[in-house]
């Protein structure tokens, strides 16, 4: 970063450039095995091999020129550009039955996609900041090109959107105690390359997905209000409010074929909003030197769905209650225990569900001398999995460490994981017309060695 300091006071001028570059590789093979349980039953076996190559380049420069207007007031004008250029080769082999390897390209998802993201922004904010007020407010024009060649089809997709970019972030100081805040955001959202490339993914032979080089730009709004009442014993209460909604939002249309599967395509619907608000409070407790917090949060959102061209919605509500209590006895010993309990209720035209959701966590540690002593222990419950499937489950996870060398710069940690082997990673997944129970292996039990050292200071001659 470059800042430059004229000879009157407050008038700057700075330049910034961030670069980043990154490339990934990914080998994955499936073999899947799908029965269809009809009047005739039928097996569909899907073997194949997807070699994909992405690489990203991206180069944001901002040039930004502040002018004084006066006591505690300025002016400043930014200028933002974004250069994001994505090149994404995914070749996808079918397996043969002849020569058992991976040799038979399979042309109807091979694809070869490069996506160009510009934009350019615009923007003038004003400042005050004074004992009793913080302001700034702004507004600007963003244009975004979207330049998208799928070089496999060798076709194009060429794009242009223009959209304002206002925003307000104002803080009042009602008093020495009290602080309302406010914020507003109205900006554009960017597209991805898996949205708009024209191809179609069958890693899952029951869930096709597609993309769709026709979608337009979504935009969001989103607003917050939130209250702080801090008093001088340490004591503080506090309201926050949020309330979003999205044009043009990008949800995907579901269409169900005669075999059973499903095709997942990228469109453009209107109706997404949100809105959550949370109260909290907490105080110090003169027990064992510590601290009590408690959070209450409501939260609401609703979200169109398409399913085989007949739309509807989503709306999905929950309540939660968290409380926690931290503190330490003496300087050695440190301690946290919370509890997050959560209901939620989904309801979509043809299918509802409503289930809670706990989380314990106590953690304790312990100091002495040069050796640390760490206990974790976690404990999940959910009520929305299918029958069988364990509700509740324990983690317990100790780790024992000791620091080393001079100034304590090395540790030496031995950790162990799951103690009680009980992880597991289960979902239940509820759709506008499907309920998808999923089990994914995770790794349990294990023990770890791990050392750290820490580079603090480098002494010049």
């Amino acid at each position: 970063m470059i800042l430059y300091c004229f000879h009157k006071p407050s008038r700057t001028l700075s330049i910034d450039v961030s670069l980043n570059s990154s490339q990934t590789k990914n080998d994955s093979t499936s073999n899947t095995l799908t029965t269809f349980l009809s009047e005739i039953p039928a097996e569909v076996r899907m073997d194949q091999r997807n070699e994909t190559k992405a690489t990203t380049t991206t180069i944001n420069p901002v040039v930004s020129y502040t002018e004084p207007l006066g006591h505690n007031q300025a002016m400043e004008l930014n200028y933002k550009f974004r250069y994001n250029n994505s090149d994404v080769n995914s070749q996808v082999f079918r397996l043969n039955n002849d020569s058992h390897l991976y040799d038979l390209p399979d042309s109807l998802q091979t694809n070869h996609f490069n996506n160009l993201y510009q934009t350019h922004q615009l923007m003038l904010n004003y400042r005050l900041n004074n004992n009793k007020w913080h302001v700034v407010a702004g507004i600007g024009v963003e244009r975004d090109r979207i330049k998208g060649s799928n070089i496999t089809r060798d076709s194009l997709v060429y794009a242009k959107y223009y959209s304002m970019t206002p925003s307000v972030n104002a803080t009042w100081g009602l008093s020495a105690m009290q602080r309302l805040q406010f914020s507003y955001t109205g900006m554009p959202l960017a597209l991805s390359v898996e949205q708009l490339q024209p191809v179609q993914s069958t890693v899952d032979s029951l869930f096709i997905q597609k993309g769709n080089p026709h979608l337009v730009q979504p935009y969001m709004h989103n607003a917050n209000l939130t209250y702080t009442f801090t008093l001088r014993s340490e004591r503080m209460f506090s309201i926050i409010m949020n309330l979003g909604s999205v044009r043009n939002a990008i949800q995907y249309a579901i269409s169900q074929l005669p075999s059973g599967a499903q095709v997942s395509t990228p469109v453009n619907l209107n109706g997404t909003y949100n809105g959550s608000a949370s109260i909290s409070y907490s105080f110090p407790m003169k027990t064992m030197k510590s601290s009590l917090n408690m959070l209450t949060s409501f939260n609401y959102q609703h979200t169109p769905v398409l399913l085989n061209d007949v739309k509807s919605s989503t709306k999905s509500s929950g309540i939660g209650e968290s409380i926690s209590w931290q503190g330490h006895i003496a300087e050695q010993f440190d301690y946290y225990i919370s509890s997050m309990t959560n209901f939620f209720k989904v309801h979509y035209d043809m299918v509802s569900t409503n289930y809670l959701t706990e989380q314990l966590t106590a953690n304790a540690r312990y100091y002495y001398n040069d050796w640390m002593f760490d206990l974790n222990l976690y404990y999940v419950f959910n009520n929305n999995l299918a029958p069988g499937y364990k509700r509740g489950i324990p983690l317990i996870s100790p780790a024992v460490s000791r620091r080393v060398f001079k100034n304590h710069a090395g540790e030496v940690k031995l950790s162990a994981n799951d103690l009680l082997e009980q992880n597991l990673n289960v979902s239940r997944i509820t759709t506008a017309n499907t309920i998808r129970d999923t089990r994914t292996s995770v790794r349990q039990r294990y023990v770890m060695v791990s050392f750290t050292y820490n580079f603090r200071s480098f002494k010049g001659k």
